[in-house]
C-alpha cells in the first residue's frame, strides 16, 4: 500500500533538505544537474549530467551507474569517481517511460525519504529511455545558457497530487529531428503510473547544460 503524504509534510521535508557543500568539500565533488532513471530487466539504471566550474575549462560529463534498486544505484553513482557525485543541486529528474509506468510513486517517494535529491527538482517523463535521450543530447548543448523551464513541475507538487489520488500532467520529452531531447507534449500520470500522453502545443524550450559554479 502506498504511503500518503500531505502537502504540509512535503513542504517540511523540502525545507529540511541539506544545502550545497562548502569550500574544499565542494571542490572534491561533481555536482549533478540532471538525473535520468530507467529500469532494464532487474536493474535500475542511472545516467547523470555534471555541472562545470566557471574557473576551469571543463565540459559537462555523463556518469552512469546501476543497482537493484534506487538506493543501491545512487550509491554506485556516488562512488563511480574519486570526486563523489553530489545530487543536492540536481535541477531535473527524468524518468524513462518504463519506470514511469511501473514504479512511479516508488521512485518519487525515494526523493522524499532519502533527501539525496531536492523536492523542488523539476520532473520529466522521457518517451523511451531517459538515459539514452540525455546521452544523445549532452554533446550538443554544452554551450547553452542555464535557465528555468517555464513548463516545469516539481517533484513535490507531483507527489502531493498523486498521493491524493489525482492525475497530473508532467512535461514529456522525446528525441527530436536534431538528435536531442525536445519538448513532446505532456505525460499523464496517475498513482498507478504513466497513463499516456497528451499532444498539447508546446513552445517552451528545455535547457540542459549544467550550472557553472566555483
Amino acid at each position: 500500500m502506498q504511503k500518503k503524504y500531505s502537502v504540509l509534510l512535503l513542504i517540511l521535508a523540502l525545507a529540511a533538505t541539506s544545502g550545497l557543500p562548502h569550500g574544499r568539500e565542494l571542490e572534491e565533488r561533481q555536482i549533478i544537474t540532471a538525473l535520468c532513471v530507467d529500469r532494464f530487466d532487474a536493474e535500475i539504471s542511472l545516467t547523470a549530467l555534471t555541472a562545470v566550474r566557471a574557473s576551469e575549462n571543463e565540459e559537462p560529463e555523463l556518469l552512469t551507474a546501476q543497482g537493484f534498486d534506487m538506493d543501491s544505484a545512487i550509491q554506485s553513482l556516488q562512488s563511480a569517481r574519486a570526486s563523489q557525485a553530489y545530487l543536492g543541486q540536481t535541477e531535473k529528474l527524468l524518468l524513462g517511460e518504463g519506470i514511469a509506468a511501473s514504479e512511479l510513486l516508488k521512485t518519487l517517494e525515494y526523493v522524499l525519504d532519502h533527501h539525496d535529491l531536492r523536492l523542488d527538482t523539476l520532473l520529466y517523463v522521457v518517451k523511451g529511455s531517459a538515459g539514452e535521450g540525455l546521452s544523445a543530447t549532452a554533446p550538443t548543448v554544452s554551450g547553452e545558457t542555464p535557465g528555468r523551464d517555464e513548463r516545469g513541475v516539481s517533484v513535490a507538487w507531483a507527489l502531493s497530487q498523486l498521493c491524493e489520488g489525482r492525475k497530473v500532467e508532467i512535461p514529456a520529452l522525446a528525441l527530436g529531428d536534431k538528435g536531442s531531447l525536445e519538448p513532446a507534449g505532456w505525460a499523464v500520470l496517475a498513482p498507478s503510473g504513466l497513463l499516456g500522453y497528451t499532444g498539447k502545443t508546446v513552445t517552451a524550450s528545455v535547457c540542459w547544460e549544467g550550472a557553472r559554479y566555483g
